[in-house]
């Protein structure tokens, strides 16, 4: 979402950010699928999803 104009992205959300949602969203995953096509960025959110979910 463009905070600025109030358009819809013209991408979809990374895998990174599809983790945050599935966690805010109570619907836990077993452990981060990280793949050579994420960038650093997503890995690190679904890495630290991972961790929130241990506890």
């Amino acid at each position: 979402m463009n905070v600025a104009t109030n358009e819809t992205a013209p991408y979809n959300m990374s895998g990174g950010l599809l983790a945050v949602r599935d966690l805010t969203m109570g619907e836990a995953r077993v452990e981060p699928d990280i793949t050579a096509q994420d960038e650093y960025y997503s890995a690190s959110l679904k890495m630290l999803v991972w961790i929130a979910q241990q506890r």
